[in-house]
């Protein structure tokens, strides 16, 4: 139709910058916390299943068997602290609405 924004047309808008700003913060803070969490995350297993290993390049914590199950394992424990978060937003949904909790 002829009443459609083009994204320059909307960036241009004021009443669009809030929520602009608002999402693309949001992600902003998400990729850092997702992203931060991967790559320390061998510091962080290393330091929670207090292993002997002398060498510190940053590679997965060998923890028993071969490299792709320590990696799986260690995978598992990050996913695991990870989900109580997403049963509390599951749990506040409905309470607080889909588009706060997003």
């Amino acid at each position: 139709s002829s009443s459609a924004l083009t994204l320059s047309q909307a960036l241009c808008m004021k009443e669009y910058w809030g929520k602009l700003l608002g999402c693309a913060g949001g992600w902003f803070l998400f990729d850092i916390t997702f992203y931060g969490n991967t790559l320390f995350q061998s510091t962080v297993l290393k330091q929670v299943f207090d292993t002997n290993d002398d060498a510190d390049d940053g590679a997965p914590v060998a923890i028993s068997g071969s490299l792709q199950e320590n990696v799986c394992a260690q995978m598992a424990v990050v996913a695991a602290i990870a989900l109580p978060g997403y049963y509390v937003s599951a749990y506040f949904m409905d309470k607080l609405g889909r588009r706060n909790i997003q």
